[in-house]
């Protein structure tokens, strides 16, 4: 089976050029298309909050999660740019509260045929980072393939 759609999502710089590269050299050799979600995550939980500031902290969240979801964005354009002419790819950029974030990615994950993510494992992520994604691909996702960490 050959894989025609490729997906790899980053949720910070470092992301994107990690997973862009890795999975870029798959997508030319299986002569697939690369998809790449640049992701910017608003990680409030309003109910832990001030009652009556919950519209405060969520637009400065939010404002946050754009500026985000900007960087990682041309992050991602710079390692699609660094590849070759031949490289098929698509980029998106896209802002999610932490809560519906299986949501926006299990979306575009459903039509891809492979899904290659940076390990959540290792120097500068957080416990919830690596809590989170193992539990969201234990439960909703198969995990197809991870690339490994630049160095």
């Amino acid at each position: 089976m050959a894989y025609k759609t490729i997906l790899t999502v980053a949720a910070s710089t470092d992301a994107a050029n990690t997973a862009i590269p890795a999975a870029a050299q798959i997508a030319l050799k299986a002569d697939g298309h690369l998809d790449v979600l640049a992701l910017g995550v608003d990680r409030t939980q309003i109910g832990y909050s001030y009652v009556g500031s919950g519209a405060v902290i969520i637009a400065a969240a939010t404002e946050r999660a754009q500026e985000e979801a900007h960087l990682v964005g041309k992050a991602a354009t710079t390692a699609l740019q660094a590849q070759t002419q031949a490289l098929r790819s698509t980029l998106e950029t896209a802002v999610s509260q932490i809560g519906a974030l299986s949501e926006i990615v299990g979306s575009r994950a459903r039509y891809a045929d492979l899904v290659v993510l940076r390990k959540p494992y290792g120097e500068g992520r957080t416990m919830m980072t690596r809590r989170y994604w193992r539990r969201r691909f234990s439960t909703e996702w198969r995990l197809s393939s991870s690339c490994p960490t630049a160095g």
